[in-house]
């Protein structure tokens, strides 16, 4: 919590009373929303992530009203951008730095990650405002599916380090949840 308040701070230059304040609003839901999270994505049943939603959702509302008009617009706007599936160039790069891609498997694993973008930025859009389930299974298979193609091109020693990707992705609060079936 105090280094996601610290990089709050730093980019909105919130004053000393409003860092104050911020720092007792997520104290409020910070160890319930924790304690949750501990379970872990796939542990965690739906009215747990409900709960999450629920309580970040009112953490930033009260956290809204502690900022300027300025303040609240590049709020806004960073949450939004944590919040949208990350680049195909980003997740690449990631993917190229921890499992040591060769440049003919980039090249591949960007053909995967490309040809899935479009659909995913969609669904990514439609599920924060709809929540749906058919949504979040839809991103399921897709994820699956790129996870698949993708380990298909790797070593042993890469399909490992691509499963670690993948259970840090699935402990990770925002992102899409995975389908329970393991690569």
């Amino acid at each position: 919590m105090a280094e996601r308040l610290e990089k709050m701070a730093d980019h909105l230059n919130l004053s000393a009373d409003q860092r104050a304040k911020i720092k007792s609003i997520m104290e409020k839901s910070g160890p319930e929303i924790r304690e949750i999270m501990a379970k872990g994505r796939q542990n965690a049943s739906e009215s747990d992530r409900e709960k999450v939603r629920a309580l970040l959702k009112k953490q930033t509302e009260e956290i809204g009203t502690v900022l300027t008009e300025d303040q609240r617009k590049k709020f806004a706007e960073a949450r939004e951008k944590r919040l949208a599936p990350p680049a195909l160039e980003e997740r690449l790069e990631k993917m190229t730095k921890t499992l040591s891609l060769t440049p003919e498997q980039q090249a591949k694993v960007k053909t995967i990650l490309a040809n899935s973008a479009t659909e995913t930025r969609e669904l990514f859009a439609n599920a924060r405002e709809t929540k749906s389930e058919a949504d979040r299974e839809k991103m399921g298979s897709i994820i699956k599916k790129q996870f698949e193609e993708i380990g298909a091109l790797l070593d042993p020693d890469q399909k490992s380090k691509l499963r670690s990707l993948r259970q840090e992705r699935e402990r990770s609060p925002g992102t899409a949840p995975n389908p329970k079936e393991k690569n």
